[in-house]
C-alpha cells in the first residue's frame, strides 16, 4: 500500500483516466473513486477526457480545503495481511523521513469557519419528521409497545423505551443535532437500543458524546436504562480532545446551545485528528529510532558471526596442519625403521623386502607432501597474504 497526500492524489486523478490510474494501484476504478470521495477529492467525469482528446479547453475542478477531521493523506493499493509481518529495517529506513504535521489555523479561526458553515441549528419541537436514526428508534419502540400490549402480564423489559417526557425531549434534541451534523457532512451514529452509546463521525474521527440526566450511569453489567417521568435536567458532554459540557439552567434549557454543540462536535473532530496526526508523527520517529537500533544490532550480529566463523575456520586449518605435521613425522619414522630393518636383514631376505615395500607404501600414503591431490591454493586464499 502507498500513502498518498490529498494534493498528490488530486493531481493524479486529473492527469490520467480513472481506470488507467486505478490499475497502477491494483484497484478497480470504482474503488479508487470511493477513496477520493472519502477524502473529498473531486474526480473528472467521462466528458472531461472526451473534451481533452478533442483539444477543447477544460479546467480541473478545484481541490477543496481539507475538511474537519479529514486526513491529509490516504493509503491506496492492495493490502497484504502477511506483508506487515516482514520487517526489513533498511527498506523501511529508505522511506522518506516523516514530516511533522503543521496546522496553521488557530482554534478560534477554526471555530469561526465551522460556525459559518453550520449556520443556526433549528430545534425540532416535534418528532413528526425526525432524523433517520431517531425514526428507527421510534419505529422499534412502536413494535415494542405492540408486543407489550399483547402480553397477558406487564413486563418492564418489554415496555417502550421512549414514552416518557424526559426521553421524548432527549430524542428531539438528538434529532436536531443529528440533522445539523449530517447537513454539515458528518455521520451520526447510535450503537444501542437505549440510544446512550451515541456519537458522530467527523471526517474520519469517531467522536462520542453523552446526553442524559447528570446522575445517569450504566449498571454493573454496563447496561443503560431509559429514564421515566417528566422532562428532567439534561446534560450533554463531549468526550475526547477539547471536551466540553452543557447543562440545563434556570434561565435556559439545553436547546439554546444546539448551534454551539454542533460547532464544538465538529471542532473536537478536527482536534482529535490533529492529536492523532501528531501522535502518529511521534510514533513514526520512535519507530525509525528503533529500526536504526535494530539495524546496528543486526550488523553487529553479522560481524560477530563472521568473526566466529573465521575463528572456527582458523581452528580447522590449524588442526589440519598439526595433523599433517604428525603424519609427516610418522612417515619419516616409518622410512627410518624400514631402512634399519632391511640393513639388518640383508639383501636376499624376500620376506623383509615385501614387508619393507608395504611399509614404504604406508609411509607414502601418510606423507602429506607426497600426496598428488594436496592443494594449498584454497587454504592460502582463506588465510590471505602475509602482513
Amino acid at each position: 500500500m502507498a500513502l498518498v497526500s490529498r494534493q498528490a492524489l488530486y493531481e493524479l486523478v486529473w492527469a490520467k483516466p480513472m481506470r488507467t490510474l486505478a490499475q497502477e494501484f491494483n484497484l478497480s476504478d470504482t474503488g479508487l473513486k470511493k477513496i477520493c470521495q472519502r477524502v473529498e477529492i473531486p474526480v473528472p467525469d467521462r466528458g472531461y477526457w472526451t473534451k481533452l482528446r478533442a483539444s477543447k479547453a477544460v479546467k480541473p475542478a478545484n481541490l477543496p480545503p481539507r475538511g474537519p477531521g479529514m486526513p491529509d493523506a490516504v493509503y491506496i493499493g492492495e493490502y497484504s495481511r502477511f506483508g506487515s509481518h516482514i520487517v526489513d529495517p533498511e527498506v523501511e529506513l529508505a522511506e522518506p523521513i516523516p514530516v511533522e504535521p503543521q496546522f496553521n489555523e488557530t482554534l478560534d479561526h477554526l471555530r469561526l469557519r465551522i460556525a459559518a458553515r453550520v449556520g443556526k441549528v433549528i430545534y425540532e419541537r416535534t418528532l413528526n419528521a425526525p432524523h433517520g436514526l431517531i425514526r428507527n428508534l421510534l419505529a422499534d419502540d412502536e413494535k415494542r409497545g405492540v408486543r407489550a400490549r399483547d402480553l397477558p402480564w406487564r413486563l418492564a423489559s418489554a415496555e417502550p423505551f421512549f414514552d416518557s417526557a424526559f426521553e421524548k425531549r432527549r430524542l428531539r434534541i438528538l434529532s436536531s443535532l443529528f440533522t445539523a451534523l449530517q447537513k454539515f457532512g458528518c455521520q451520526p451514529w447510535i450503537a444501542d437500543p437505549e440510544a446512550r452509546n451515541i456519537g458522530v463521525i467527523v471526517g474520519m474521527e469517531h467522536i462520542g458524546f453523552f446526553l442524559d440526566h447528570p446522575s445517569a450511569k450504566a449498571d454493573r453489567s454496563g447496561q443503560w436504562r431509559t429514564r421515566p417521568g417528566w422532562a428532567d435536567e439534561l446534560r450533554l458532554t463531549i468526550a475526547g480532545e477539547g471536551a466540553r459540557s452543557w447543562s440545563d439552567t434556570e434561565e435556559h434549557g439545553l436547546e439554546v446551545h444546539l448551534t454551539d454543540i454542533v460547532v464544538s462536535l465538529v471542532t473536537v473532530g478536527e482536534l482529535s485528528y490533529r492529536a492523532a496526526a501528531r501522535d502518529a508523527f511521534t510514533r513514526s520517529l520512535r519507530r525509525r529510532r528503533q529500526l536504526e537500533e535494530e539495524l546496528v544490532r543486526r550488523r553487529a550480529e553479522t560481524e560477530r558471526k563472521a568473526c566466529e566463523a573465521e575463528v572456527a575456520a582458523e581452528k580447522v586449518r590449524r588442526d589440519e596442519l598439526i595433523r599433517m605435521a604428525s603424519d609427516l613425522r610418522a612417515a619419516d619414522d616409518i622410512r627410518t625403521l624400514v631402512t634399519r630393518v632391511l640393513e639388518g636383514k640383508g639383501v636376499g631376505d624376500e620376506v623383509a623386502s615385501r614387508w619393507g615395500a608395504w611399509a614404504l607404501e604406508v609411509a607414502d600414503r601418510l606423507d602429506p607432501s607426497s600426496r598428488p591431490s594436496l592443494d594449498l591454493t584454497k587454504a592460502a586464499g582463506e588465510i590471505g597474504p602475509p602482513s
